[in-house]
């Protein structure tokens, strides 16, 4: 898996998503289409302050599905480790790679 290491993202001042959250998103099964975390991510933007690059975010998450913007999720290596496990996997390996990136690999 590489993801993406959101402390070098737009989302930096966002916090990790709970893995009870990424579990409650799976049982009812939450697709690429859902906005829940919009309001979260232009409350933790502090460029939102300025009312025209609000709007201008606003605009970016309307299209969200097709130009990934926001991320719904915001994992670090535990919370993909807790996930992995629970999915039956075994973590090998885990490194942050040209800050941008959190690689993992698994196998089951």
């Amino acid at each position: 898996m590489i993801l993406p290491d959101k402390r070098y993202t737009f989302d930096k001042n966002r916090g990790y998503t709970a893995f009870d959250r990424l579990l409650k998103d799976e049982s009812e099964n939450v697709n690429e289409s859902d906005t829940t975390h919009f309001e979260e991510v232009i409350a933790s933007n502090p460029e939102s302050q300025n009312y025209e690059k609000k709007q201008l975010l606003i605009r970016e998450m309307t299209n969200n599905l097709h130009n990934r913007f926001v991320y719904h999720h915001l994992v670090n290596f535990e919370i993909i480790t807790k996930l992995l496990i629970h999915r039956f996997f075994e973590v090998t390996y885990q490194q942050t790679a040209i800050q941008f990136h959190l690689i993992t690999i698994a196998k089951k």
